[in-house]
C-alpha cells in the first residue's frame, strides 16, 4: 500500500512537471510567433512583455535598455506597472545587477534588499539582454507573491531574453544597411548631378540640401577657405534663418572656424550653450561641421544644423556628413580645373585672334608694297 502511494504521488509529479514545461514551451511558442513580424525595437519589446504576462501571468513584466552615454536604464516596454519610472540611474534598482555581471539575478523578497525602490513587493527576476555579445539590456519579471519564481522560470526568461535580443540586433542590423542604402543612393545622386554639372555653385548647394535631407537636420551651410586671409567664406546657406552667402568667420572663430583651424571634425548638441556660440546664429540647437580637404589642403568646411531642441548628432552623422563633404570636395576640385580650362582656352582664342590680326595686317602691307 505505502509503495502504491509512493508510486502515485511520483506519477502525479511527474505529471505536473510535463504540464508545467508544456506551459512554457507553449509560451515560448507564442513568444516566437508574437515577434516574427515586429518591425522595431519598441514594437518587439511591446511584444515580449505582454506575451509573457499573458502566457504566464506574470504581475509584471518590462525590458529596460542600457544607454551607453549616460549608463541610465531606459524603459523599452513595459506591462502591469502603473508609472514606471524611466530612466533609471545607475546605483538604483535591483535590474541593475546583469549589467555589471550578465549573470540572472533571482530576488525572492524584494523588501529584504535595500536597491529595491519601486512596486508592491514580491519577489523579482532580472535577466541580462546581450546584444552584440554586451550587455545592454534586462528583462524584468515580478510577482506580488514572495518567491514566486522556480527553475522553470528561469529557463523560459532567460530564453525569451535571447529571443528578444537577437530580434532587436537584427532590426538594428536592417536599420543599419537601409541607412547605408540611403548614403549611397544619396551619394549616387550626388555623383550623378556632379559629373553632369560643372557650375560650382550650383553643385555646392546640391551636396548641402541632400546632406541636410539624409540627416534629417534643419539645413547647413558650406564655406571656402582663404588661405590669405585665413578665413572662411560662407557660399551656401541652406534653409536657416537668413541668407549667411557672404559671411566670413576667421580661423578659430566659431564651429567652422575651428575645424578650419583644427582640421578635425566636431559635433556640438546645444549650441547655444557652446563657449564658442556666435550670436549671428540665435536659433540653432545642434550643430556638426567637417573639414573639406583635398590630401592635406584645406578647401573649406562643412556643417549641418538643427534647430530642433529634441536632435542631435552622433558619430555616425558625422561619417555621413564626411561622404558628402569628400563629394564636395571633388566638385570643388573639378570645377577649378574646368575654370582654369576654359580660362586657358579663352587666353589661347585671344592669341590666336591677335595673331591672325597680325598676320593679316602684314598681308596688308605686303599688298601695298607690291602694288606700289
Amino acid at each position: 500500500m505505502f509503495n502504491d502511494q509512493v508510486d502515485n504521488q511520483q506519477t502525479a509529479e511527474d505529471s505536473s512537471s510535463r504540464g508545467g514545461r508544456a506551459r512554457w514551451q507553449t509560451a515560448l511558442f507564442r513568444l516566437s510567433a508574437d515577434m516574427v513580424d515586429a518591425g522595431n525595437e519598441p514594437e518587439i519589446s511591446e511584444r515580449v512583455v505582454n506575451s509573457l504576462r499573458d502566457s504566464l501571468g506574470y504581475d509584471f513584466v518590462a525590458i529596460l535598455l542600457f544607454d551607453t552615454e549616460t549608463g541610465n536604464r531606459v524603459l523599452a516596454a513595459s506591462v502591469g506597472y502603473s508609472d514606471p519610472p524611466s530612466p533609471i540611474e545607475p546605483g538604483t534598482g535591483l535590474s541593475e545587477r546583469p549589467l555589471l555581471n550578465g549573470q540572472i539575478h533571482y530576488t525572492p523578497d524584494v523588501t529584504a534588499d535595500p536597491r529595491y525602490f519601486y512596486g508592491m513587493g514580491g519577489s523579482e527576476v532580472d535577466v541580462p539582454i546581450r546584444i552584440g555579445g554586451k550587455v545592454l539590456g534586462v528583462l524584468t519579471a515580478e510577482s506580488k507573491q514572495r518567491d514566486a519564481f522556480g527553475q522553470d522560470d528561469f529557463e523560459v526568461l532567460t530564453v525569451a531574453a535571447q529571443q528578444t535580443a537577437l530580434a532587436i540586433e537584427n532590426t538594428r542590423l536592417l536599420a543599419t544597411e537601409r541607412r547605408r542604402a540611403d548614403e549611397l543612393d544619396a551619394l549616387r545622386t550626388t555623383m550623378a548631378e556632379v559629373t553632369a554639372e560643372l557650375e560650382l555653385q550650383s553643385l555646392l548647394r546640391v551636396i548641402v540640401e541632400r546632406a541636410a535631407e539624409l540627416l534629417n537636420a534643419t539645413g547647413g551651410e558650406l564655406g571656402l577657405y582663404d588661405p590669405e586671409k585665413k578665413q572662411i567664406k560662407i557660399v551656401v546657406s541652406h534653409n536657416l534663418a537668413m541668407d549667411y552667402v557672404g559671411c566670413t568667420q576667421a580661423l578659430g572663430e566659431g564651429a567652422m572656424g575651428l575645424v578650419a583651424e583644427t582640421g578635425q571634425p566636431m559635433v556640438i548638441d546645444d549650441y547655444q550653450k557652446w563657449p564658442g556660440s556666435l550670436e549671428e546664429y540665435p536659433d540653432i540647437h545642434a550643430s556638426m561641421a567637417v573639414p573639406l580637404k583635398v590630401g592635406d589642403r584645406l578647401l573649406g568646411v562643412f556643417s549641418t544644423i538643427s534647430t530642433d531642441p529634441e536632435q542631435s548628432f552622433d558619430t555616425t552623422d558625422v561619417h555621413r556628413l564626411n561622404l558628402f563633404a569628400q563629394q564636395a570636395a571633388i566638385a570643388i576640385d573639378n570645377a577649378r580645373l574646368f575654370d582654369h580650362a576654359q580660362s586657358e582656352i579663352k587666353e589661347r582664342k585671344r592669341v590666336e585672334a591677335a595673331l591672325r590680326e597680325h598676320q593679316e595686317h602684314l598681308e596688308d602691307l605686303v599688298d601695298k608694297r607690291t602694288a606700289e
